[in-house]
């Protein structure tokens, strides 16, 4: 018989589909309530968190990428005024938008536009723009798009212009993998709401939690998703109270003793 240990496993074969570390046996598990109440508390966290992380993100690329764009929308939503030297110059945020227009939307763009574009005049685009007014709308969902209205003679900048297409739902799952690698990692495997109530992630086999084992169980948690919930409710009959992203990285959630 195989005496099973932690270099045994993924290098022989065995009759248990992961070694569990023998000390670990008996700890007390985080019940699946604690565990629910943890994770609510971490999601309305993030929710607070998200929203001023990606105003900053978004505009820290604004003001490098496009500082007159980044101007205008200050004094626009902020009633600011900029320096004397900053101030935006309407004809020159125009000409800034429409150079936009023709490197994301040429197809936006009428057969006057581009060809005062293909030639680098802006003054005859400015002249061409004149009675055109400027609508900025900071809508960062994916329903409402920049675009030229030539018959009441606006045009509506929005943050697909800017920022190209992005999705205000990718952002935020990029910055839920962000929460729940960085906290856990820091912290030795707890969130802000497993350390409130006390109980905290260990890997089965014993070993510490390292950085990319974190981050594929924070990445696992759209296999629990994925089932409509379904993967966090299996927590409540498993065994061991492993949820889908819990057997997919072989970890665990017991309660903290230390703590407790």
């Amino acid at each position: 018989m195989i005496k099973k240990n932690a270099f045994s496993r993924q290098s022989t074969i065995t009759d248990e589909p992961m070694f569990i570390k023998p000390e670990l046996l008996g700890l007390p598990l985080a019940t699946p309530r604690r565990r629910a109440t943890a994770f609510v508390f971490d999601i309305i966290l993030w929710i607070f968190l998200s929203v001023p992380v990606l105003l900053l993100l978004w505009a820290v690329t604004l003001y490098v990428a496009h500082p007159t764009v980044y101007n205008a929308i200050k004094e626009s939503y902020f009633k600011e005024q900029a320096p004397a030297e900053q101030k935006v110059s309407n004809a020159a945020l125009k000409a800034e938008l429409l150079r936009l227009f023709g490197k994301q939307k040429p197809e936006s763009l009428s057969p006057a536009f581009q060809k005062a574009l293909d030639s680098g005049d802006d003054g005859e685009l400015l002249k061409i723009t004149e009675d055109y007014s400027l609508i900025l709308d900071l809508d960062f969902s994916d329903r409402k798009k920049s675009h030229i209205n030539y018959v009441d003679k606006k045009i509506f900048i929005r943050p697909d212009l800017i920022f190209g297409e992005i999705s205000f739902f990718l952002n935020l799952g990029l910055i839920f993998l962000v929460y729940f690698t960085f906290f856990p990692f820091i912290f030795k495997g707890k969130t802000p709401g497993k350390l409130l109530f006390r109980i905290k992630v260990i890997r089965l086999d014993g070993a510490p939690l390292s950085f990319w084992s974190i981050f594929g169980r924070a990445g696992g948690y759209s296999a629990s998703f994925s089932t409509l919930g379904l993967g966090f409710l299996e927590a409540i009959w498993h065994p061991n109270r492993q949820a889908v992203h819990d057997r997919i990285s072989g970890t665990v959630v017991i309660r903290d003793k230390v703590n407790a």
